[in-house]
């Protein structure tokens, strides 16, 4: 069976293809020009086609970017950059990043990486063969691992990280990243910070903790990883009462009340207003936490959440958000809770489960603007989820007005980068039942319904306009990247994959249209199935995955890459089976669960390869840059292996449990005059003023229905920026004399170069476009930008906002 291809290989094939095509090309042209001989003499001139270029697509799920845990990890950068330009890719889909793009990627560029050392996914003894990591809980908050010295101390409060060296910055830029779509719904409790009883909650943790393992070490060997817990526990506990004999005191008197033992529980596991908000600058309790809330910007907190505090007797009584506190103590600061109120229907508000809470639930601009807030206060971070990011090649530009998109370098391919969106509705449809004719958005997928097995993760749209080599016309590509479910490795729980990709089939790409009636489509990414055509005697979840595929071709869907080539690389946790491994990449694989589909027969024709990427073999020939980091437990040792064992060690420890996969397609090539052009209208912009001015102060107003139909603005200054809890897009101008400002309230469409791309839709099928970066230092603008990230409700002002001469 084959294998993954070196980045050579991947080379090679896409030579050959650009020279067979060119060839053929060439031999049409040939044929002509002997019918176009003239006996008289005269000149006929021929321009000789050009050879075809290549459309790189490149598919990485890349498990390690993980909040607060992998980030100072310099590997992964410089693993993305340098393949990634090896291969000459022009779009990579990263899956599976597990945050928003301003903490996965430039938190890493730019040092910013929220880690005292380098922090792996998980310490070598924790998992067994598998690999498996427990999922988040029920209600979105992410436990911190209470043995974990290094987790992100809320002592902290949320002082600045420390600036690790992040490795290179990333080469290839970030221009669009969404999360997964899986629905988000709000903490039940939000708790007050209050020094005095997070110390209490720690320490009664500790004794707890330090009692449980010694209670188990007399009855059964402990794990490696238990002893260490026990032995660093039992240490840190000596030298505090080493310090303090009475240190304990109050924590063992805790430990004997159930309620306050109870209490201590609830308030170390749910969020906490962050340090800054409920501490002075001496680190006294302090209540200037009510004040923040009260503010009109936390408006969708005091939707949600009802005050309480909580009394004596550890009832609860509720509070109106205008009460004033001042005569209880800050050291109480604790008793006050900010807990998730209820609908009449029983449940909690975000779930939208009836008529009456529908507003407030999943998939609302109310739901996403509590989100930000949630995550502006509170240690907790609400996008702590998997994500699509969209890498595209540095260098590329815009042939002509931004509304065709971004275009690749020196090929006829536009990423319509603005449309890019998650795929959660079936096709809309026209209602002519009530007379006039209404649009009715289509049904939600069953990504979004938690009565369906395989509820979580959304696909991901990219449309992709592409010209095919020696062809006029150009073909609308419709780019669907999909991370599909996992979930029980059973044949039932392989079967809820399976109709998770069948479910992708009913996407609505447009208005009125499926996806898999579409003339091309790509789909590209991780389906969780384990395809084996090649297998004999196949395993059911194998025949599973084989009819899936079987099913795709029916439907005009074919596998680009062939025979079930494995991506999934096997564990180096738990047991060291990896190191009595062949010292072949291929040995090194598990399950082939990564693919892509393509549909449309002159997509098919223009495919160039297609290819699992051996990484591995481009670390091994590379190996000198990767120098293990001072705790890693091989330090030392890894060099007794052979450098392929040494390869795949780095890469399946610090970069990813699977290999890439890179398809090419031959499109048409820009011409030398367009080329000329383009050089011509670069060297006429001063890079260090007119570019930076433009391009922090530049507009476009389009028309969806009539895209030829736009204006460019430009605007003086950015007068005001913040989030907004209003949900209707606003263009309201001003004028006071000459001076004339505009007030804008719309949505953060994306993030792109450390700008804000903001979108407001004033009238029907009018979008206005700003494109504006705070001036700002770098730690701050990242702060910026995390704080507001794509879907944010925002209102801006601009300063005399007019059409560009």
């Amino acid at each position: 069976m084959a294998g993954p291809l070196t980045v050579a290989e991947v080379l090679e094939k896409r030579r050959q293809a650009q020279l067979e095509h060119h060839q053929e090309a060439l031999s049409v042209v040939e044929g002509r020009s002997v019918a176009l001989s003239d006996p008289e003499g005269h000149t006929t001139v021929i321009n000789l086609p050009l050879p075809p270029a290549v459309f790189t697509v490149v598919s990485w799920n890349v498990q390690t970017f993980e909040a607060g845990r992998s980030l100072g990890n310099p590997f992964v950068n410089k693993v993305i950059n340098k393949v990634l330009e090896a291969v000459s890719a022009d779009v990579c889909i990263l899956l599976e990043s597990r945050s928003d793009s301003y903490i996965n990627m430039n938190a890493i560029e730019t040092g910013h990486v929220g880690a005292k050392g380098w922090k792996q996914a998980v310490d070598e003894e924790d998992l067994d063969d598998d690999g498996d990591v427990d999922e988040d809980d029920d209600d979105g908050v992410v436990p911190v691992d209470d043995e974990d010295d290094d987790a992100i101390d809320e002592d902290d409060g949320g002082a600045q990280f420390d600036l690790l060296d992040g490795g290179e910055p990333l080469t290839y830029q970030q221009n669009v990243s969404e999360m997964t779509g899986k629905r988000w719904l709000p903490p039940k409790k939000l708790c007050i910070y209050e020094p005095a009883m997070v110390k209490l909650q720690r320490d009664v943790r500790d004794l707890n903790r330090i009692e449980s393992l010694g209670k188990k070490k007399k009855t059964k060997k402990l794990t490696k990883k238990e002893s260490a817990a026990l032995t660093r526990l039992t240490k840190k506990k000596a030298k505090n009462l080493k310090a303090d004999s009475r240190y304990y005191a109050a924590a063992e008197r805790a430990r004997k009340n159930a309620s306050l033992k109870k209490f201590l529980g609830d308030y170390g596991y749910h969020p906490k207003l962050l340090k800054g908000l409920c501490v002075d600058l001496k680190g006294a309790p302090a209540q200037a936490w009510m004040e923040q809330l009260r503010d009109d910007a936390f408006l969708p907190v005091r939707s949600y959440y009802k005050l309480v505090y909580v009394q004596d007797d550890w009832s609860e009584q509720e509070l109106d958000w205008s009460t004033d506190i001042s005569t209880c103590p800050p050291q109480d600061n604790w008793r006050f809770v900010l807990r998730l109120k209820r609908c009449a229907c029983g449940e909690s508000l975000g779930s939208g489960s009836c008529g009456s809470c529908e507003d407030f639930g999943a998939y609302t601009t109310p739901l996403q603007n509590l989100r930000q807030t949630v995550d502006a206060l509170t240690f907790y971070m609400c996008t702590c989820q998997e994500s699509y990011s969209i890498l595209l090649r540095q260098g590329t530009g815009t042939q002509s007005s931004s509304s065709m998109g971004v275009w690749m370098k020196d090929k006829l391919v536009s990423v319509k980068s603005a449309a890019a969106r998650l795929v959660m509705r079936a096709p809309g449809e026209e209602d002519t039942s009530h007379g006039m004719p209404v649009f009715k958005a289509g049904m939600l997928l069953g990504y979004q319904d938690n009565s369906i097995g395989f509820y979580g993760r959304c696909p991901y749209l990219l449309p992709v306009e592409l010209w095919l080599p020696y062809r006029g016309t150009s073909h609308m590509m419709y780019l669907v990247a999909f991370h599909g479910p996992f979930g029980p490795s059973t044949n039932a729980g392989v079967e809820l994959r399976a109709a998770a990709m069948r479910e992708l089939m009913n996407a609505g790409t447009g208005s009125t249209k499926k996806l898999e009636d579409e003339e091309d489509v790509m789909v590209i990414g991780d389906f969780n199935l384990d395809w084996a055509p090649g297998v004999p005697k196949p395993s059911g979840q194998q025949k599973i995955a084989n009819a899936l595929y079987e099913d795709f071709s029916t439907r005009g869907f074919e596998p680009l890459i062939p025979d079930g080539i494995a991506t999934s690389l096997a564990s180096i946790h738990g047991a060291a089976k990896w190191r009595e491994k062949a010292p072949d990449t291929a040995a090194f694989t598990s399950s082939a669960y990564d693919n892509c589909f393509l549909k449309g027969s002159a997509l098919k024709s223009s495919v160039a390869s297609a290819a699992v990427l051996d990484v591995i073999s481009w670390i091994e020939a590379n190996l000198s840059e990767f120098d293990l980091p001072d705790d890693d437990p091989q330090k030392g040792k890894l060099g007794t292996l052979s450098t392929k064992h040494q390869a795949f060690y780095i890469y399946r420890k610090y970069v990813s449990d699977h290999l890439p996969i890179v398809c090419d397609l031959l499109v048409a090539p820009l011409s030398p005059h367009t080329r000329a052009l383009q050089a011509q209208a670069r060297a006429l912009t001063n890079p260090n003023v007119d570019r930076e001015g433009r391009a922090r102060t530049l507009a476009l107003m389009r028309s969806v229905t009539r895209p030829s139909v736009e204006a460019v603005f430009l605007f003086d200054e950015m007068i005001d920026f913040g989030a907004t809890s209003e949900v209707v897009d606003q263009y309201l101008p001003s004028y006071e004399g000459e001076t004339r400002v505009a007030t804008c309230v719309g949505q953060v469409d994306r993030h792109q170069d450390g700008y804000f791309v903001l979108k407001c839709e004033p009238f029907q099928d009018q979008i206005l476009w700003t494109s504006w970066r705070p001036d700002t230092r770098p730690h701050t603008l990242d702060r910026f930008l995390r704080f507001h990230p794509p879907g944010t409700r925002v209102q801006w002002k601009m300063l005399n906002p007019r059409p560009a001469t």
